[in-house]
């Protein structure tokens, strides 16, 4: 999907309300329906814990698509070097 014809507004509601949707699943609820709408389209779509990982998919490039525009930081864990003494 082209994101950059969306405005960061938008994006960062998708990523709220896909945040909230992951949250619901883990919590228990059976499935949650997220939508969004495009310049031309519309979407929507239905999440239940056999497809949560699409969710995630979604997440992920929503958030992205927030950091390639300084918007959200990526937080990955930071490795250490590690040393090797024989």
């Amino acid at each position: 999907m082209d994101f950059s014809v969306i405005d960061t507004e938008t994006l960062k509601a998708w990523h709220v309300e896909a945040l909230r949707a992951l949250q619901s699943l883990s919590i228990g609820r059976r499935e949650v329906s997220l939508s969004y709408s495009t310049p031309g389209s519309g979407r929507s779509g239905t999440y239940s814990a056999t497809n949560r990982d699409e969710l995630a998919q979604w997440i992920g490039l929503l958030a992205d698509a927030l950091a390639a525009r300084g918007e959200l930081q990526q937080r990955r864990p930071r490795r250490r070097a590690i040393g090797i003494r024989f």
